[in-house]
């Protein structure tokens, strides 16, 4: 019998993913009145649960409207990231439980998952998720910095590089802490903000000697504009903090032979803030169920 048989009304399924996850299916037990049941976390628990926990993902499955994978859904495309739970969990297996009427959401979902099941939606994709999530990855870039600095950020020399949904929300949060902050940006629009929010700003071209005067370096473009000569002009023991995705601005070896502090802080909402980053997951989830009329 496929799953949504004799559907249960409002309940969702959660497969794998780390403490963002169970956040996440608990605020929205709690804002939506939803039957959240979770499969995959049997090494992790949580001081309160509002959610079931499923004993396999056909349990949990069964008689859902929604089922919910983690951010990213998965790491290799074969197995459903799920770091808690105490066998691997397969993709196939999990879409093999799905019937056709069933919503499958995930986060940076493989396109090869949309071909095999149609009703397949990226939370992660969403404008709303990716604006908010700026919020904790500006926070805990800033933690990071103030671990490996020995001076104060406040009259702290920071080059922000990059001014999309992160920079702009970490150059914000550096400048109202006292930091004397550059944006290095392409856009002349977004050099043109940048100095309309009191900040200094430069075109990536133009950028060795605000690398050189930096006490602090954060990237978010997902690209390798430091190569070894911008490298060079930066002092020995700055930290650079890599907030972008693949490749990031730099090969690790180059930037550790120049003598930067290199610090790669990928999925830095579900390390420092996973309560957050889970309730910011939660929205999107809800907004689609919404949209497609199941909540």
């Amino acid at each position: 019998m496929k799953a949504s048989e004799g559907a249960v009304s409002r309940k969702v399924a959660f497969i794998g993913g780390d403490a963002r996850m169970l956040a996440a299916a608990s605020a929205l037990a709690d804002e939506e009145n939803a039957e959240c049941a979770v499969f995959g976390f049997e090494n992790f628990r949580s001081a309160s649960e509002n959610y079931t926990r499923a004993q396999t993902p056909e349990d949990a499955v069964s008689g859902s409207c929604a089922v919910v994978l983690p951010l990213p859904a998965s790491k290799d495309g074969l197995r459903v990231y799920a770091p808690f739970a105490e066998k691997e969990v397969y993709m196939v297996s999990v879409l093999s439980l799905l019937a056709e009427d069933q919503l499958l959401l995930g986060g940076k979902t493989d396109i090869r998952i949309n071909e095999v099941h149609l009703k397949t939606f990226d939370y992660f994709s969403r404008e709303e998720l990716q604006i908010m999530n700026a919020v904790p990855t500006a926070e805990g870039a800033i933690a990071i910095a103030l671990r490996e600095l020995e001076i104060t950020l406040h009259g702290a020399h920071a080059a922000v590089l990059g001014f999309g949904r992160v920079g702009m929300a970490l150059a914000q949060r550096l400048h109202a802490l006292g930091a004397k902050v550059c944006v290095c940006a392409r856009k002349l629009s977004d050099l043109a903000l940048a100095r309309s929010m009191g900040m200094e700003s430069a075109d990536v071209s133009d950028m060795a000697g605000i690398l050189a005067d930096a006490d602090c370096i954060f990237n978010t473009v997902p690209a390798r504009i430091l190569g070894p000569a911008l490298l060079g002009s930066v002092r020995r023991g700055t930290p650079l903090i890599e907030l972008a995705s693949a490749p990031g601005c730099a090969e690790k070896e180059t930037a550790a032979a120049a003598g930067i502090n290199y610090i790669p802080a990928p999925a830095l909402p579900g390390k420092c803030a996973p309560v957050t980053a889970g309730k910011i997951i939660e929205r999107a989830i809800a907004a689609i169920l919404k949209e497609e009329c199941v909540l």
